[in-house]
């Protein structure tokens, strides 16, 4: 019987997995099938193990687990003993996360980059397009994130559209936290005060679709029928859009609210909100870091008190008052 060398060493990387306890999380990528379901495989352990770093810093293939911090842990610990570097660790978690602390579960992986969630619309050209650096082509870059996920060489040619949920690592990217100082690092309680370099405009566009239907300020409201202030502005765009934080923070509320329909509120470190209104979906919840530009905290819809898809966005200041987002995003 003659027996593939590739599919050989395939089943050896399964049956090592087996021997360690591990499982592979139902719906991830067959190693023998098509390159339509490449996606990282999720290595987890149960609750009384944690996933075996040796494994993963000496596999061949994109590995990524949840990890139970302990006492003696660090960031560069972490990394060093998973086969990445703490930009990565930082990128996966929180890019304000400095220390960590007992019993703490963060996000793991054996590659260096940023392991990205795609939605329904995604395609190889649209995630390289967003992440692409100032110092490569787009050619260059859709060529290393095809090299690095395992996608086909005609996948450069042809294009690849991504399901929703499937992973992807994307390469060279790095830490773009806040300009902030840390003041503590107490569990759950971090404080934080801007650098005197800190500039006013810490925001981005939370949205490839940068076309305002509304701005900020008085307007006549189409279903209320009467002018009232407009507090935020109103980005147009397609249903499902992926709309990524503006700024690192956490997830303050994320749910069902009058009139806003699906909502996410994001606290900054300096204790501004940015409010993102009538989503299709929600992609994050309380309590979650988010990363600029990097998480994706929901999709565009029209949701609550809205006449058409789009992205209703808000930028209150730590008084509780609300002030154009346009004037401290960056252009």
């Amino acid at each position: 019987m003659i027996i593939n060398k590739k599919a050989a060493i395939a089943c050896l990387a399964l049956f090592s997995l087996a021997a360690t306890g591990f499982v592979m999380k139902e719906g991830t990528a067959s190693l023998f099938g098509s390159f339509r379901n490449y996606s990282p495989y999720f290595v987890f352990s149960g609750s009384d193990k944690s996933p075996d770093a040796e494994l993963m810093r000496n596999s061949a293939r994109l590995l990524y687990a949840q990890y139970k911090t302990s006492e003696d842990d660090t960031l560069r610990s972490l990394a060093d003993s998973f086969g990445t570097d703490v930009g990565t660790l930082r990128l996966s978690n929180s890019v304000n996360l400095f220390d960590l602390h007992a019993g703490e579960i963060v996000n793991v992986l054996n590659r260096r980059g940023m392991l990205y969630e795609a939605s329904a619309n995604d395609t190889l050209q649209t995630v390289a397009r967003r992440y692409l650096p100032k110092n490569k082509t787009l050619e260059d870059f859709s060529n290393e994130i095809v090299k690095e996920n395992g996608l086909p060489p005609s996948a450069l040619i042809l294009g690849h559209s991504f399901a929703k949920g499937d992973k992807i690592l994307i390469p060279g990217i790095k830490v773009n936290a806040d300009p902030v100082k840390r003041l503590s690092a107490v569990p759950h309680q971090r404080k934080f005060v801007p650098h005197k370099a800190a500039v006013s405009k810490l925001y981005i566009f939370p949205l490839a679709y940068k076309r305002i239907s509304s701005g900020f300020g008085y307007r006549y409201h189409p279903k209320k029928h009467k002018q009232i202030l407009h507090k935020g502005c109103d980005f147009q765009a397609p249903a499902g859009t992926p709309v990524f934080a503006a700024r690192a923070g956490i997830v303050k509320e994320a749910g069902w609210q009058r009139g806003y329909g699906n909502t996410v509120e994001i606290l900054h470190q300096d204790g501004y909100i940015t409010r993102y209104a009538h989503l299709s979906a929600i992609n994050v919840k309380k309590g979650d870091n988010v990363s600029q530009g990097k998480s994706k905290i929901g999709e565009v819809g029209k949701s609550g008190l809205a006449t058409g898809n789009h992205l209703h966005f808000e930028l209150i200041n730590p008084k509780g008052k609300v002030q154009d987002p346009l004037s401290s995003i960056k252009k």
